[in-house]
């Protein structure tokens, strides 16, 4: 596996990628490290989970393009605040 950024999606590296006759799959992984917590405003890195979104992109070169996108979810480390993840 070889990791790489790439210019049309620059807060995600390519983890792999499939060709085929009619379609692309890139296989993408977010590269932020932590984020803020949506109502607090709390920054976190002490990841909870991941999932996988399978989204479909233009075309290119006449292919049916998807993402494969892996994005994380994080903990909110603040006790006063009432969201947890």
């Amino acid at each position: 596996m070889v990791e790489c950024s790439s210019p049309f999606y620059p807060d995600f590296v390519v983890m792999g990628a499939f060709f085929s006759e009619t379609m692309i799959v890139l296989r993408l992984a977010s590269v932020q490290r932590g984020n803020h917590c949506p109502t607090c405003g709390t920054w976190s890195e002490r990841v909870h989970s991941q999932r996988y979104r399978t989204v479909q992109d233009i075309p290119l070169f006449g292919k049916t393009v998807f993402l494969r996108v892996r994005s994380r979810k994080f903990f909110c480390d603040c006790s006063s605040c009432s969201t947890r993840i």
